[in-house]
């Protein structure tokens, strides 16, 4: 993809990194909201929406493989939102956005060990880095603080379960509209989410009602506007720039923090972080320069 070409989806990607920037936002005006309850809400939310605008618009089908693809993506998304919500129960907006931002990891060991391509020492470098990184982060090691640990394990799993809904998304969206596909993910998601609210015994309704005014700009601004960008966008560049694009969101959310919360960002998170985003940086280079292919064929 040329320079030329490419310009409107960077734009395009920099607008939903400033959308889903707002997501850790928005969680901290909630604080009495359970994770699973957030999650649900913001994917139902979502949903609805499209599911109104689509209608509005026209109507669109998922054929019955990519319907399937579509629900277990969902699946990985619930678990996604959980596992992030959760984290930032635990830790700062800063760890937590800075774990959640280790997606390109998962993605370059796919394309490795299941798709059989290379890695050159980029990637290599790259991957070696981001560890270091979140180890830094961490302060030294898994087991230094029973919550931070529980905080970092979730933000991990956050990037592993968007991964594969990265992944996924690009198989399904060589077929499916942006929007269409959206709406049902969204679905998908927010009855995974409501089956672990079940299972678990959590509320499913907030206790006080101007919560759900941040439920309803969390379910419009990082996921309706956020989110559907980057499955827009993949179906023209490849999951792991796409995965990769969120690396700017620790900067944008910490910074959102410090001037809202007053949070105060730990020398061991500035530090392991610009390591870790260094990392996937490396890793990042090779998708952008090796995807000269047709954007129909990933």
């Amino acid at each position: 993809m040329s320079i030329k070409h490419r310009l409107p989806v960077i734009l395009l990607l920099a607008a939903g990194l400033l959308a889903v920037s707002t997501a850790s936002i928005l969680v901290r005006m909630i604080p009495a909201v359970p994770a699973l309850t957030t999650a649900f809400w913001r994917m139902a939310i979502a949903s609805t929406v499209l599911w109104l605008a689509t209608g509005l618009t026209g109507r669109g089908r998922l054929s019955v493989i990519n319907r399937r693809l579509v629900a277990l993506a969902g699946v990985f998304l619930g678990l996604h939102f959980a596992c992030f919500f959760g984290a930032l129960k635990y830790t700062s907006i800063a760890h937590t956005t800075v774990l959640s931002a280790l997606a390109p990891v998962f993605t370059v060991l796919f394309e490795r060990f299941y798709l059989g391509q290379r890695w050159n020492k980029f990637i290599i470098g790259g991957l070696g880095l981001a560890f270091i990184g979140v180890i830094i982060i961490q302060g030294g090691g898994l087991g230094a603080s029973s919550v931070s640990t529980t905080g970092t394990l979730l933000g991990i799993g956050a990037s592993f379960f968007i991964a594969v809904v990265l992944l996924i998304t690009k198989q399904v969206r060589r077929e499916s509209r942006a929007l269409i596909f959206s709406r049902s993910l969204y679905l998908a998601g927010a009855v995974c989410a409501l089956v672990m609210l079940v299972f678990s015994d959590t509320i499913i309704f907030p206790a006080q009602a101007p919560d759900f005014f941040w439920l309803f700009l969390l379910g419009v601004i990082p996921t309706v506007i956020g989110h559907t960008i980057f499955y827009f966008a993949i179906k023209f560049i490849r999951p792991t720039v796409v995965a990769a694009v969120p690396l700017g969101e620790p900067l944008v959310a910490s910074t959102m923090a410090w001037i809202f919360f007053a949070e105060r960002v730990l020398p061991t998170t500035v530090i392991g972080g610009l390591i870790t985003l260094g990392g996937l940086l490396l890793i990042i280079l090779r998708p952008w320069s090796a995807n000269r292919q047709p954007a129909t064929t990933g």
